[in-house]
């Protein structure tokens, strides 16, 4: 049987670190009288001394775990010491900035990469006193989420060719065109027909897990001078994983539109 004795209680509850609410639940627990107000007050100290524990250290820990001036502050009171005053919170905001090198830009952009809701990311910056999202700001943060999803997205076609045909032929319906896509085999390299008026457009579309080489734009260039070209005056060559510098060059010196993963995520 385990001897049980109030001295012993408060004796664990320094060990632990705990407050006095603490140690009173678990004397209340056990049948024994709480602590008094005298007893409380040499508690906190004894355990201010046990952990060497000061005013200054609750603070920069404060600090090194990015903690609120709320959170400081119950620290702080958990140990008997006085709050942050006006001039310590301002202080302790421009440390905690200064320690992590946060800036309004950087707090935007992790709410951006982490897809944070415009609320959270207003949070953030009120936390590190910078001003709230305006409205313009908000639209910005709205569609660059939008874009992150949308490369999600995109980039889960790469290798599926015929899933990835469908989804440039609704980008491009979206667009405005009236899309006409070719049989799966046997197209000579085009995928689909665009069709605006009297513009003609053929596209072929590429989900492959490298950047295209120079010898796909040359292959195009070649379809779109031939009769399987049917007229068309404008060839697009769409990849996921974009294209090689040399792609790049030949496109450009002939004529060649391409569209890659940042085109397709902008609509």
């Amino acid at each position: 049987m385990v001897l049980i004795i109030r001295e012993k209680c408060i004796e664990r509850g320094l060990k632990y670190k705990a407050s006095v609410d603490k140690v009173n639940k678990v004397l209340e627990h056990f049948g024994f009288n709480p602590l008094s107000d005298i007893e409380a007050y040499f508690y906190i100290e004894d355990l201010k001394k046990y952990f060497h524990v000061t005013r200054e250290r609750c603070i920069q820990r404060g600090i090194i775990y990015k903690a609120s001036v709320d959170k400081v502050n119950k620290v702080l009171e958990h140990f008997g010491f006085n709050p942050l005053s006006d001039v310590e919170v301002y202080l302790y905001i421009e440390d905690l900035k200064k320690y992590f090198h946060v800036t309004r830009e950087k707090c935007i952009q992790r709410g951006i990469i982490h897809k944070a809701s415009i609320d959270k990311v207003n949070k953030v910056l009120d936390h590190f006193s910078f001003n709230c999202l305006s409205e313009h700001e908000c639209k910005i943060l709205f569609q660059h989420s939008y874009m992150l999803k949308s490369k999600k997205y995109w980039m889960s076609l790469i290798g599926d060719g015929v899933a990835f045909e469908k989804e440039v032929a609704n980008f491009f319906q979206k667009k405005g065109y009236t899309v006409n896509d070719t049989k799966v085999t046997g197209d000579h390299g085009i995928d689909l027909f665009l069709i605006n008026g009297f513009e003609k457009v053929i596209v072929q579309c590429k989900a492959h897990t490298l950047k295209l080489k120079e010898c796909f734009a040359r292959d195009l260039n070649g379809v779109l001078h031939s009769n399987y070209a049917q007229g068309a005056n404008r060839a697009i060559l769409v990849s996921i994983n974009g294209f090689t510098k040399d792609c790049i060059k030949f496109m450009k010196e002939n004529g060649i539109e391409y569209l890659a993963l940042q085109d397709l995520c902008l609509l």
